[in-house]
């Protein structure tokens, strides 16, 4: 077994929720001198890996983003100074997982990568939905990068509140045509990971802004948002 077919296995059985304690063990520890040869997207993998699977009796903690003071302090910042790089990063380590060595070691990883990826795409329908918060004076930063870039929010609002504008590829296809939209596996997965690390994560379905007609309607229904429960609560659907 190759370390990246050794990688996929414990990604997908992460995301079901059964990974146990030995496999994740077993593939750190085969993996962690490979981090340096190991293909970005395994390095994402691993990431997920570390993230979605915190050890019984490790502390529960939050990959912060920025509070709110800080937000504007970002917004403010010329770009490229290195608060904004700084913040935009989110380089924590988690405290949910009793893995810090190799935390630390696949977030050197992931910055090096970082320094010469693509940045983020935003969609046509994540630009709309900024361009609007902008118009309604409410900052935000877009593409959040959190833990080096394991996972990308798409609009943060400050104090670990974020904004997902959930196109068609984040729900099952068999929904797509129908009223009641459902996520896919590996959207459940991210907004669990990311709520267990202590981010709230409210979600814009991409038929709820197309079903706002004209540009007030649709700053009406980015202001219920927040009034909505956030995904990963009992009455989310």
């Amino acid at each position: 077994v190759t370390e990246t077919n050794l990688v996929n296995l414990a990604w997908a059985a992460t995301v079901a929720g059964q990974a146990t304690p030995e496999l994740i063990d077993y593939v750190f520890s085969t993996t962690e001198s490979l981090l340096e040869s190991l293909p970005p997207p395994v390095l994402i993998q691993l990431g997920h890996i570390l993230l979605g699977n915190p050890q019984d009796g490790a502390a529960k903690g939050a990959v912060a983003g920025p509070s709110r003071a800080e937000l504007q302090e970002i917004l403010s910042a010329p770009k490229g100074d290195p608060i904004s790089r700084f913040l935009g990063l989110s380089n924590v380590i988690p405290t949910n997982t009793a893995h810090s060595n190799f935390a630390i070691s696949i977030l050197l990883a992931l910055c090096r990568i970082r320094k010469t990826a693509t940045p983020p795409y935003s969609s046509k329908l994540h630009e709309k939905v900024s361009a609007t918060l902008a118009a309604m004076d409410i900052p935000h930063i877009n593409e959040f990068a959190v833990f080096g870039g394991v996972y990308t929010l798409d609009i943060v609002l400050g104090d670990s509140v974020a904004i997902e504008v959930d196109g068609p590829s984040h729900f099952l296809e068999s929904t797509r045509t129908q009223g009641d939209l459902r996520y896919n596996a590996e959207t459940l997965f991210k907004q669990r990971v990311l709520t267990s690390l202590g981010w709230t994560i409210y979600s814009l379905p991409y038929k709820d802004w197309e079903g706002a007609k004209g540009d007030e309607a649709k700053k009406a229904l980015l202001a219920s948002i927040l009034e909505r429960p956030p995904v990963g609560t009992p009455s989310d659907t």
